[in-house]
């Protein structure tokens, strides 16, 4: 009789600090997430309980986000699940059906035409399939966007395209065309060109898509030289788990249109979340499907 008394004491026990050790973990895993997502002084980028519906469809949910001036955020996650759209919508492409968006302490869609000129001059973009000008020179393609948007000259454009391109290795390539590169000689120009206008904030969609895995470090190695050296702010979205690493002070994850900020690459590798250990495992956090019985 005594002896089941005590197994029956011993098991609530084990019970209740089995409760006490997931409550505690929930509790440091709040506190870890609002200290990432919480507002910052003086933020480059700051998001407050942004959504995106489209035809009945929410692709994003709730999201709240802070990136400093001169910080690297990197965003992965699986294929289709909202990265893309989180990036468009820090760039005032996209408007949010819900929640605020504050670049520099402004909304890019309540901006005068003035101050959305001002905006475009200040926030460079690397589009996923680089949106190079096929009809136009390496060196015109850097020189364009200070031509039409700066109003420089022709001669002044080129002077500091010249400049760009020896800073990516280009200035060899300066009188070709985008269709006679290679593929990561396209993606250092148009690294090249979101750098033309001296932004200090650049968006970076899938910089090293398509690359094989030194071309990869190499163009990381490039935007990181590069971003330490103008002191800019840089949001990146990639698939790449070890280029992420590379680059990013913070990492954050897009899961069916959840944004889930993780921390540094220490804080990232061990976070309680399934999902983000899953992804890093390579593994789906989607369920299972199910088979189709046929008989």
């Amino acid at each position: 009789m005594r002896l089941n008394i005590m197994f029956s004491v011993n098991r609530s026990a084990i019970a209740y600090g089995q409760k006490v050790i997931r409550r505690n973990m929930a509790n440091r895993n709040a506190t870890f997430i609002d200290a990432q997502t919480a507002a910052r002084p003086g933020a480059m980028v700051q998001l407050d309980s942004v959504s995106l519906e489209i035809d009945g469809e929410t692709l994003l949910q709730d999201i709240h986000l802070a990136v400093g001036r001169g910080e690297v955020l990197a965003i992965m996650g699986p294929s289709g699940e909202g990265k893309s759209l989180l990036l468009k919508i820090i760039a005032g492409l996209v408007e949010p059906s819900a929640g605020k968006v504050a670049i520099r302490g402004r909304d890019p869609l309540t901006m005068s035409k003035s101050e959305r000129e001002d905006f475009g001059r200040r926030t460079g973009m690397l589009f996923q399939r680089n949106a190079l000008f096929d009809s136009l020179t390496v060196l015109e393609n850097v020189s364009f966007p200070q031509i039409e948007t700066l109003g420089h000259s022709a001669e002044r454009a080129n002077v500091s395209s010249h400049q760009l391109l020896e800073a990516v290795g280009l200035v060899d390539a300066a009188s070709r065309y985008p269709s006679e590169i290679s593929g990561g000689m396209q993606k250092r120009l148009g690294i090249a060109r979101a750098l033309s206008l001296s932004p200090d904030l650049i968006l970076y969609d899938d910089p090293t898509a398509g690359l094989d895995p030194i071309t990869s470090r190499k163009i990381i190695r490039l935007i990181k030289d590069l971003q330490v050296r103008d002191e800019a702010t840089l949001v990146v979205v990639t698939n790449e788990i070890a280029r992420a690493f590379q680059i990013a002070d913070r990492l954050a994850f897009v899961f069916r249109g959840e944004l889930i900020v993780t921390g540094s690459v220490e804080e990232t590798r061990h976070h309680l979340d399934d999902r983000v250990a899953k992804f890093l495992r390579g593994q789906s956090s989607a369920p299972p499907l199910r088979e189709t019985r046929r008989d």
